[in-house]
């Protein structure tokens, strides 16, 4: 987004950079260039695709773009680096020259903005870390580089132990011809009433010439509370990562960040909707899962569980919810679970495709789903969880309400996993009646219960087609523990 006069515009950076510091990722050049192509198509306004000077695989990306530029219209690739060496003139600096020779159009310089981080980490004095910066940006300006971002590393601790120091850290960035200074909160423990305070007056102090921007880590769970802070504050550049994987604990997360600035009336990306699919082409990227739980993309952010919230939603979408889940590309739902009431039941039979008309009808009679509900709730107190399992609980239900009529019956099964040879199945099954069961195994090399499906679709194939094209996508096991509440020791 070009900033404009309108103050609720925010300008975004995407930092998969900071994102391969997580302790969980290591990325490789082709999951950046994919993250980038995201960006594009989403809306983010910069991309910090990595560090020339630190690995080949960072190199690599700058160097496919600078072959392919045409596949980025909207984000702008940025290379990260650092001030200029204390002891080595800016033009002779091998990070500076590796920044200029990745080609990248936008350049993000970190330094210190402490006196303490100065002296005591880079070991040199607090004027001459400030000829750091002012060298560092000098230089890459009479090179021709006019997108230049300072990240102003420590900058929360450090005004908070010296504010003149930390302040003219950031005059001098900007003297030297800085776009932009991001105010970090580096070590991530900073409160959402400090960062709004120190950027206040950060801002007041520098005037409103200069584009101000925040960097959060989320150590202390408060990443997200502390950028909407500073946005409130007068800041208008934010830097995260998706899903929040960053250093240490985490950056703060795109997908908390950008629906919470939406909802507060600030223009960000396009399209806001397109958030949770984004969401989950990242994490395939990365190849990662989106918590369940997420906020806003989650696949329970939207999820109702208990009888009276599910009836409530029914009769007010929003009794329950404090927004519209499609306003985020996401879907409100019900799952069944032993809180549930006839609501959960009703909107269960609406979602089943499963059945014929006439057994539907037969379903939704008042004595039915009764009964379906009482059904739900023995079983899941015994601890079977059918949230994952819906075509499990109708199969059930059909045979207590016997309108099930089983077209095969496994007799005796018999399983061997033997790390050198595979996983065999052995089932013994009738299929319609047959007097005989008929023996079929199944070999796997990925389990016991892989080897399971392809016994079945060996089994079952010839009297019913479809099953050949059987293929186990996923499965869940589930230990129940003999005891108070449950019949036996059993697993689903």
């Amino acid at each position: 987004m070009k900033l404009d006069a309108d103050p609720k515009a925010i300008e975004i950076l995407d930092t998969p950079r900071d994102q391969d510091q997580s302790p969980l990722l290591n990325l490789t050049a082709y999951q950046r260039i994919r993250l980038a192509r995201v960006n594009d198509a989403f809306g983010i306004d910069y991309t910090e695709a990595g560090f020339p000077e630190s690995s080949d695989a960072d190199r690599a990306v700058f160097a496919y773009f600078r072959e392919n530029p045409q596949e980025l219209t909207h984000t702008i690739l940025a290379a990260f680096g650092a001030t200029r060496r204390g002891d080595t003139a800016a033009e002779d600096d091998p990070g500076l020259r590796a920044l200029l020779e990745s080609g990248a159009p936008a350049l993000v310089i970190v330094g210190k903005s402490s006196r303490q981080q100065a002296e005591a980490v880079l070991r040199v004095s607090a004027a001459e870390n400030l000829a750091m910066i002012r060298d560092t940006f000098g230089f890459l300006r009479s090179q021709g580089r006019e997108d230049l971002t300072f990240d102003a590393e420590h900058y929360f601790d450090g005004y908070k132990q010296d504010p003149e120091y930390a302040l003219e850290a950031l005059r001098t960035a900007i003297e030297a011809g800085v776009r932009r200074v991001v105010l970090c909160d580096t070590k991530g423990g900073t409160f959402p009433e400090e960062v709004h305070e120190i950027t206040r007056a950060t801002i007041q102090a520098i005037g409103n010439g200069i584009v101000v921007g925040l960097h959060m880590h989320d150590d202390a769970d408060l990443a997200t509370a502390n950028t909407l802070a500073g946005i409130e504050a007068g800041a208008r550049h934010y830097q995260g990562t998706w899903l929040g994987y960053g250093e240490r604990v985490a950056n703060v997360d795109h997908s908390k960040v950008l629906p919470n600035l939406w909802r507060r009336g600030y223009r960000t990306v396009p399209n806001m909707a397109a958030i949770t699919p984004t969401a989950h082409e990242v994490a395939e990227i990365l190849q990662v899962r989106v918590p369940d739980n997420a906020p806003f993309v989650g696949a329970d952010a939207f999820t109702h569980k208990a009888g009276q919230h599910v009836r409530g939603n029914q009769r007010d979408p929003l009794a329950n919810q404090f927004m519209p889940a499609e306003a985020v590309g996401n879907r409100s739902r019900s799952i069944l679970s032993k809180v549930s009431g006839l609501g959960n039941i009703d909107e269960f039979l609406a979602r089943t495709k499963a059945i014929s008309p006439e057994a539907a009808e037969i379903l939704s009679r008042p004595e039915n789903r009764a009964r379906m509900l009482a059904i739900l709730k023995r079983e899941e107190s015994r601890g079977i969880r059918y949230r994952d399992a819906e075509a499990s609980f109708l199969l059930l239900c059909l045979r207590e309400l016997q309108m099930f009529e089983p077209r095969f019956v496994v007799t005796r099964h018999k399983f061997v996993d033997a790390s050198d040879s595979g996983a065999i199945a052995t089932l013994w099954i009738k299929v319609n009646g047959d007097a005989e069961a008929t023996k079929f195994n199944g070999h796997s090399d990925d389990g016991t219960v892989d080897a399971m499906s392809i016994a079945f679709a060996k089994a079952l194939g010839e009297r019913f087609p479809v099953m050949q094209d059987l293929k186990l996508e996923n499965y869940r096991a589930t230990n129940l523990p003999s005891g108070e509440g449950t019949a036996s020791s059993s697993t689903k």
